[in-house]
């Protein structure tokens, strides 16, 4: 009987620690079934922000190439505006001999009005 007691007393402890080794793996089953529902959440979390990235990144490149055209179009422009300095130059500097020539002529037109006035041709008209 007491092989039948020993058997028995053993035979509950094992059964014991089946049951405490299944609690216990429900248990951690549990735990980890929760840790992988947050990671779950998180994924989705990132998810979501990279497709806001995403959005914003071809948003991003939309700017780029807008910016790149007027970049294009403001070197056009920069460049003509260059040509019209180099011309409105020359033509200041044509403008400056002009007025120079006009001061060298002003004693000449000056006698030559005195010499118009004076000539027989003009001095019956008024």
């Amino acid at each position: 009987m007491r092989t039948n007691t020993i058997t028995t007393v053993v035979v509950s402890a094992a059964c014991a620690l089946v049951v405490a080794a299944g609690i216990i793996a429900f248990w951690w089953i549990g735990k980890l079934a929760g840790d992988i529902a947050r990671m779950s959440a998180d994924l989705g979390g990132v998810s979501t922000n990279l497709q806001q990235v995403s959005a914003q990144l071809q948003e991003l490149h939309r700017v780029d190439a807008r910016l790149s055209q007027m970049n294009g179009k403001l070197s056009q422009t920069n460049k003509l505006l260059g040509q019209t300095n180099g011309n409105l130059t020359i033509m200041v500097a044509e403008s400056k001999a002009a007025t120079i020539q006009l001061d060298r002529m002003d004693g000449d037109i000056a006698i030559m009005s005195r010499k118009i006035s004076g000539s027989f041709l003009f001095r019956g008209v008024h």
